[in-house]
């Protein structure tokens, strides 16, 4: 087991916003959930809190979560609360979403070379949007993202995933190999509670 920095966070992201921002920038982190904070995600949060309060009960043993639900449920502001938490941690941690792993994994173009080397350094991996590939499981980007969620695997590293499938459908809609690793490591979450629909 990895040792955890648990309840003195090393960054602090109001002493160095500029330093802040690279952070989050380098770990490909989307604008979007730079905001994110615990009392903005709707329903049962016990989860996330305890995710928060002992990393090194899964961050440390190379631990995940499966955030599923709906559209519109906060899956990826949870993820980023966690990621957000683990940089401040001083862990590596790279955003991925699903439909960028065959760029990666391939190594096509600059920024996506540096994140397939990112990947073998990656203390925590998001792979974000899970089902909302454009690529067939069957090909060469169904085998890129078995290949990314093992090298997380075989490093004993961490993986969130977030996802509109379901737990139960994702264990028939992907491969076995892939399924099996996953869930080896996995906790599944949902989220029920969806956003008022309009600008918030």
């Amino acid at each position: 087991m990895r040792r955890i920095r648990e309840h003195s966070p090393l960054r602090d992201p109001g002493a160095d916003p500029g330093r802040w921002s690279r952070l989050l920038r380098d770990a490909n982190v989307p604008e979007m959930v730079h905001a994110a904070k615990v009392d903005l995600v709707k329903g049962d949060v016990t989860w996330l809190l305890g995710a928060l309060d002992k990393p090194g009960d899964w961050l440390g043993r190379g631990r995940g979560y499966y955030i599923q639900g709906d559209l519109n449920t906060g899956k990826s502001s949870a993820a980023g609360i966690l990621i957000m938490d683990a940089i401040r941690r001083c862990e590596v941690c790279t955003w991925l979403p699903v439909r960028d792993v065959p760029g990666v994994r391939f190594r096509e173009g600059e920024r996506n070379t540096g994140l397939s080397d990112r990947l073998y350094r990656t203390d925590l991996l998001v792979l974000d949007d899970i089902g909302a590939e454009s690529y067939r499981m069957n090909g060469a980007g169904g085998a890129a993202l078995e290949a990314v969620i093992r090298i997380m695997y075989d490093r004993n590293r961490s993986v969130v995933y977030t996802s509109n499938v379901g737990w139960q459908a994702f264990a028939t809609t992907y491969p076995p190999g892939l399924v099996s690793v996953t869930k080896r490591r996995t906790w599944p979450v949902t989220l029920t509670d969806p956003w008022p629909e309009g600008p918030q």
